[in-house]
């Protein structure tokens, strides 16, 4: 047999998942140089930025210009949009459904529902936007979002 770990089945406990978000989902009043992000459990892999992003208004609404930067153990993930947000704004943070951690194990999705106020994402709300396939979910979603308004 072999000694990688990576072929031992990993319990429910041990999947990535989120351990905060900010701002909360349906959080309003958020100033607009609030920091926007995500913490996680685990590090998490390479290129998992690209299955992220955030809209203006809900999931169908234009994404925000910016740029995703892990901290150096890959278990934060913060955007700085390209310009400041805007006052009185609804915004969507949208987590893709087929994110991994480092060792390409699965994401524990329903504890960002449960813990966080994050909510499914069906691809049939999309308004006729493609996704790749990096955001889709087994369960046919596009992955977890949390909506806030800022000041």
């Amino acid at each position: 047999g072999s000694a990688c770990s990576c072929d031992t089945p990993v319990g429910v406990d041990e999947l990535a998942s989120v351990t905060d978000v900010t701002p909360t989902a349906n959080a309003t009043g958020v100033g607009i140089g609030t920091p926007i992000g995500m913490s996680f459990n685990h590090a998490m892999g390479m290129g998992m930025e690209a299955y992220v992003a955030l809209h203006v208004g809900g999931l169908t609404g234009p994404t925000v210009p910016g740029t995703w930067g892990w901290s150096p153990d890959r278990r934060h993930l913060e955007f700085h949009p390209d310009a400041p947000l805007l006052h009185r704004t609804r915004y969507t943070l949208h987590l893709g459904g087929a994110v991994t951690d480092e060792h390409g194990h699965g994401f524990d999705y329903d504890h960002c529902i449960a813990q966080h106020g994050g909510e499914w994402f069906w691809g049939q709300m999309m308004g006729g936007q493609q996704l790749g396939s990096g955001w889709m979910h087994g369960n046919g979603s596009y992955g977890v979002s949390f909506s806030f308004e800022t000041e």
